[in-house]
């Protein structure tokens, strides 16, 4: 049998030839932004979502970028987060210390001004709804005026409006119920009107400004119809309260300050010319004022009485503490 012929194997040494990855998105896009692959679930990674600084990310203690901690994106320049801004303002803006809020024109249930039920609206930020409240010469407007200035010296935002008016429509409603000549108005379409005015500035002034994150401060709310249509006309409580549930619409104030005077100081400190309610004389003002107590009862804390017998600065200070310790 003659020998197989020799066979001669080729080996090549050089080394094998391997893709080279593509690099040109790599090169393009910084590297915190950059998507790597996921090993574990097959998709990708999106770095960009977060960001710190590359000095502050910790290294990872698993190989694979998928692993690696994620950083935090921060702030825009110049913009600070909002408890900087709050505490920048001189007051802390948080929920309130004062219990449930629990609204007067809707049975008691728990709605806020900034709240949205069923669905409607759109949820608003940072801002307050404070209301003043009192009988005629207690001096509510005079401290609704200087807790506006003193919350924008503050830094904060803020809408001052009254009751009646605040519209076009509310102004004109205004001059319809202090102009007719006593007894020519029934008590019944006196509420009626004042919650006409309600809606109009509800819907219009209100609401959006809170929904802007704005502070509204307002000279009279639903409050001084409980109290006016409800106490001194004798209409009742309930009523007035089914009356403005559609006025209203759940939009209860954050806090009401009750500037707390006695009748006959009160009666003194009122202009000459009164208008047609305040006219009425003392025994309708304290009625108003057994109203307002009885008010303070009803509002689970969130109405809250300051005294107003003192000059304007003093009571001043005493409704800033009152604000404070509210909505602090």
């Amino acid at each position: 049998m003659n020998p197989a012929p020799p066979v001669t194997i080729a080996v090549d040494t050089r080394p094998p030839r391997t893709r080279k990855p593509d690099t040109r998105l790599w090169a393009r896009v910084p590297r915190t932004h950059r998507r790597v692959p996921n090993r574990r679930r097959g998709g990708n990674v999106r770095r960009d979502s977060v960001w710190r600084p590359p000095s502050a990310t910790p290294r990872p203690e698993r190989s694979g970028h998928a692993h690696r901690t994620l950083p935090r994106r921060p702030p825009a320049a110049g913009v600070r987060p909002p408890g900087e801004r709050r505490a920048a303002q001189g007051i802390h803006v948080g929920r309130p210390r004062v219990g449930p809020r629990r609204g007067v024109a809707d049975g008691g249930r728990d709605v806020r001004a900034r709240d949205v039920r069923g669905g409607r609206g759109t949820a608003v930020g940072v801002g307050r709804f404070i209301t003043l409240e009192g009988v005629d010469g207690s001096g509510k407007s005079t401290q609704a005026a200087l807790l506006a200035d003193a919350l924008e010296a503050g830094g904060v935002r803020v809408v001052r409006t009254r009751e009646p008016g605040g519209t076009p429509l509310g102004e004109q409603v205004r001059a319809l119920l202090l102009e007719t000549p006593p007894g020519a108005m029934g008590a019944v379409a006196e509420a009626c009107l004042f919650a006409a005015s309600r809606a109009e500035l509800v819907r219009r002034v209100v609401r959006p400004a809170l929904a802007d994150g704005a502070w509204v401060v307002c000279d009279r709310y639903l409050e001084s119809s409980l109290a006016y249509q409800g106490a001194g006309r004798g209409v009742g409580l309930d009523v007035v309260r089914a009356i403005n549930a559609a006025s209203v619409d759940g939009c209860a104030p954050d806090l009401t300050v009750l500037v707390d005077v006695p009748v006959d100081v009160a009666a003194a400190r009122r202009c000459a010319g009164p208008d047609r309610i305040e006219a009425e004389g003392d025994e309708f003002q304290r009625r108003v004022a057994g109203g307002y107590r009885t008010l303070m009862g009803d509002a689970a804390g969130r109405i809250v009485a300051v005294d107003g017998d003192a000059g304007p600065d003093e009571v001043h200070a005493r409704v800033m503490r009152a604000v404070r310790r509210a909505l602090g």
